[in-house]
Parts: C-alpha cells; sequence; structure tokens
C-alpha cells in the first residue's frame, strides 16, 4: 500500500530556521583598533571606576624628588624653618642655677599675697591683730616687681631662647639686688603709723610686725641675687670697673 505524499497545508508546514541575533548582539566590538590583540588593552577596560582619568589614586609625581629615596617634600613632617619657642624644649638644657633664679622670683610673687605686715593694737584691756599682704605701702611692692620681672626676663631669654639688646645677666643681678635692698628697708620702714603721742595718751599701742610672707619673699631674693651673681660671672660677666 502506497503512502500519497501530504500536500502542504497549515498543519504540516516545515518548522522555520531560528531567527539569528542583530548584528553585534553580544558579540564583542571589534571595531576598536587593538581589541582582542594579546597584550593591548583599552584604556579603563578591567579596572575599578575612575581608574582611567588621568591622576587617579595615582600620587603626584609631578612634584621635584617624589618617590626617591632620602627627599623629602619640603615641610612634610619638618618643623617650620627658624622656629623658636617651647617647641622640643628639654629641661635639662636650662642651668639648674638659673632653674633656682626663676623660682626665686616666683616664689616672691606667691608669699607677697601671704601674711607680709602684722599689726597688734592694744585698747586696755583688748588686743587685736591684723595682718596685710605685701602689696601694701611703696617698698615692697617695688621690690615684687622686681624680683618678678627679673624672674620672667631671665626665662625668656634661656627657655624662650630670645635674644635681647642688652646684658641679661646684668640687669637680672642688678633688679635682683635692689629688690633685696628695698625688702631689708622694708624691715625698719612698715606701712602704716603708730598713732603718735595721741594715741599713747589714749592708752592705744599699736605694734608692728612681718609675717611669714615678708620672710619667705626676703630669703627668696636674697637668694635669687646670689644665684644671678653667680651665673653672671660663670658666663663671662664683669662688674663696671670703679673710676
Amino acid at each position: 500500500m502506497t503512502e500519497e505524499p501530504r500536500q502542504p497545508g497549515p498543519g504540516n508546514l516545515p518548522p522555520e530556521p531560528p531567527t539569528p541575533p542583530p548584528s553585534g548582539y553580544g558579540q564583542p566590538d571589534l571595531s576598536q583598533p587593538g581589541y582582542g590583540q594579546p597584550g593591548v588593552q583599552q584604556p579603563g577596560y578591567g579596572q575599578p571606576s575612575g581608574a582611567a582619568q588621568p591622576g587617579y589614586g595615582q600620587p603626584d609625581v609631578s612634584q621635584a624628588g617624589y618617590g626617591q629615596p632620602g627627599v623629602q617634600q619640603p615641610g612634610y613632617n619638618q618643623p617650620a624653618a627658624g622656629r623658636t619657642g617651647l617647641q622640643g624644649f628639654d629641661p635639662k638644657s636650662v642651668n639648674p642655677l638659673d632653674w633656682g633664679i626663676i623660682a626665686a622670683g616666683t616664689l616672691a610673687f606667691l608669699f607677697s599675697l601671704f601674711s607680709y605686715f602684722t599689726y597688734k593694737v592694744e585698747i586696755a584691756p583688748f588686743s587685736q591683730k591684723v595682718s596685710v599682704n605685701g602689696w601694701n605701702g611703696v617698698l615692697a611692692p617695688m621690690a615684687t616687681l622686681l624680683a618678678v620681672g627679673a624672674a620672667v626676663l631671665l626665662a625668656v631669654h634661656v627657655i624662650g631662647k630670645v635674644r635681647l639688646a642688652f646684658p641679661v645677666r646684668l640687669v637680672v643681678l642688678g633688679a635682683f639686688a635692689l629688690a633685696s635692698l628695698l625688702l631689708l628697708l622694708a624691715l625698719f620702714v612698715m606701712p602704716g603709723n603708730d598713732g603718735g603721742a595721741t594715741a599713747a595718751a589714749l592708752g592705744v599701742k599699736i605694734d608692728k610686725g612681718h609675717g611669714i610672707g615678708y620672710w619667705v619673699s626676703l630669703l627668696a631674693v636674697l637668694a635669687g641675687t646670689g644665684l644671678s651673681f653667680k651665673r653672671f660671672t660663670e658666663t663671662g660677666g664683669t662688674l663696671p670697673a670703679r673710676s
């Protein structure tokens, strides 16, 4: 029995071949020069975003000496040229006697705030004690200012490394010597009065004295004078010759 050939119809049409994809779809772009050749890479291809930009993520090598051993950029991790002051200051670089002079002026100021002059007022049968600090009268305040000024001047010279136009050691010595003289005079000349004959006639008696602030200040200023003289001679200073 022979099989008759089938006539073409809607139900027995052969399948159509698959439609080829558009030109270039899913295929690399071969139009760029050097693509697909070994050792040739497109700019920025396979690199993180922005890497193709000039200088991105790369050090600035335009500066002279960058990346060379022993060559460092000016100012990088270096102190400014000519910088002075307390940066890198070593306390051991200052002579211990100079520290003593600075301490003498500091003590003179601190103890000027303590009981400096004392007064005992007696009115029979009562008595009362009062005291004032060292910023009363004339002699004590002047002596304190001289001692403090000398200490500050020396600190600026030996700690701050400031060079001044006058002989610092001689000025410091003179200031402490004058302060010592004024405090010795304050041992006898004190601010205030004792009331005189009128107070005595009324039975009022006023006794003057000196407190702890005066005595510590006097010792500190005398010590500062001695240390200043020693450092003055050690550093080559000579007192003016007598005519």
